[in-house]
C-alpha cells in the first residue's frame, strides 16, 4: 500500500525520506514537498499507516516546526 507524505518545508523532504528509508520504507519524490512511501513489511494498509505515522512522529521530535500530512 502506497502512502503520500506532504511536508510544509520542502528543504527537509530529503531528510525525512532518508529517515523513513532507514526504518525500512521505500520512498520516491513526487513533487518538491511530496513523496510516496511504501512500508513493505506491513501486512495491510492499516499497519502501513500506523508504522509510517510512528516513524514520522519520531522524526518530528527533532523537527517540531515541520508540519506533515499523510494520506492514501
Amino acid at each position: 500500500m502506497a502512502l503520500k507524505l506532504e511536508v510544509n518545508d520542502e528543504v527537509l523532504l530529503p531528510e525525512i525520506m532518508g529517515a523513513l528509508a532507514r526504518n525500512g520504507c521505500l520512498t520516491s519524490k513526487i513533487t518538491p514537498n511530496v513523496c510516496r512511501v511504501v512500508y513493505p513489511r506491513a501486512e495491510d494498509a492499516r499497519e502501513a499507516w500506523l508504522e509510517v505515522e510512528f516513524f514520522i512522529r519520531a522524526w518530528q521530535v527533532h523537527h517540531p516546526h515541520v508540519e506533515t500530512h499523510l494520506s492514501f
